[in-house]
């Protein structure tokens, strides 16, 4: 894989259902997707983080999703049918706009994704942070930083506490849905790790 630029949310506020999604800056000025969710309507949207190569500080992007671009079952996650979806642009074009355009592309296959049953307000740009309420996330910034040997998993860990951070303590639930710590040892074998 490629350098991880980019962990996004994806949010359901008619469950509260949501998922944290790691994407793979595959080439430069390219960022493709490497794990998703959708639920089976369309009242979600996607947050995406982007660590700039360029050393300012952290830019939050509201990215507008395309509807009915993924359809199948959610028990069997590995037979969706993907075909469109909002895309994150040229690294270097975001940079240089700093705002939160509307774009569209190709996704690719899912890797790994995290679940979690919390209400979850969506990131404003360039919003503050505060990461209290995630104790799943904790435990996977913990098992990243054990194995932050590289690079590319350093800005993983970092795109995971960036996150934590940027949500607000109150409008939480204190619930969470299962949550299994191989999850994440899958994803950083996925990463070579």
């Amino acid at each position: 894989m490629g350098n991880i630029a980019i962990a996004s949310i994806y949010f359901d506020e008619a469950t509260d259902d949501a998922a944290i999604t790691f994407v793979e800056k595959s080439t430069i000025g390219t960022i493709t997707p490497t794990g998703m969710w959708k639920s089976s309507d369309d009242s979600f949207y996607w947050d995406a983080l982007i660590q700039w190569n360029d050393g300012c500080k952290d830019r939050y992007i509201r990215i507008n999703p395309v509807a009915e671009e993924i359809t199948g079952s959610f028990s069997n996650r590995e037979n969706w049918l993907y075909r469109q979806h909002p895309l994150i642009e040229p690294v270097n074009t975001l940079a240089a706009k700093q705002k939160k355009p509307e774009i569209t592309g190709k996704i690719a296959k899912p890797v790994n994704y995290f679940m979690f049953k919390q209400k979850l307000k969506y990131l404003e740009h360039e919003s503050k942070i505060d990461w209290s309420r995630f104790p799943q996330a904790k435990r996977m910034e913990e098992m990243i930083a054990r194995r932050a040997k590289t690079p590319d998993v350093l800005s993983l860990a970092q795109a995971i506490m960036e996150i934590e951070r940027a949500w607000p303590m109150n409008n939480f639930s204190e619930t969470t849905a299962p949550w299994h710590s191989n999850q994440l040892e899958e994803l950083l074998a996925d990463l070579g790790l």
